[in-house]
C-alpha cells in the first residue's frame, strides 16, 4: 500500500484506505465511501480475489469508477456489466 500512497501523493490524489479483513466488511465499507469517494482502487490479495463479484457488484451499485491492478478483475467487470446491461459500446464499437 505504501507504493500506492506515494503514487497518489505525486498525483495530488488523497487516499482513504479501507481495511477489509473478512467478507462481512465489504458492505459497510462501500456504504462508508459511497458518498465521499470519487473512485476506488482495489489492492489485490486472496480476500479480494475470492470476492471479485461482490466487489464488482458493490462498486457498480455505488457508481464508483474502479481501478484494478490485474486484467482478470477488468474482465470480470466486463462480464458482470454485460450480464446486467447487455453489450458495451467502446469507442464506437460494440463489445460484449
Amino acid at each position: 500500500m505504501g507504493e500506492t500512497e506515494a503514487a497518489a501523493r505525486t498525483l495530488g490524489v488523497e487516499v482513504a484506505p479501507l481495511e477489509i479483513r473478512r467478507v462481512e466488511d465489504f458492505s459497510p465499507a462501500f456504504q462508508a465511501i459511497k458518498a465521499k469517494a470519487d473512485a476506488l482502487y482495489v489492492a489485490i490479495d486472496q480476500l479480494m480475489v475470492a470476492n471479485l463479484m461482490r466487489i464488482l457488484t458493490l462498486a457498480l451499485g455505488a457508481r464508483l469508477p474502479t481501478i484494478f491492478s490485474t486484467r482478470d478483475f477488468v474482465r470480470g467487470f466486463h462480464v458482470l456489466w454485460t450480464k446486467l446491461h447487455g453489450t458495451v459500446r467502446a469507442r464506437g464499437r460494440l463489445r460484449g
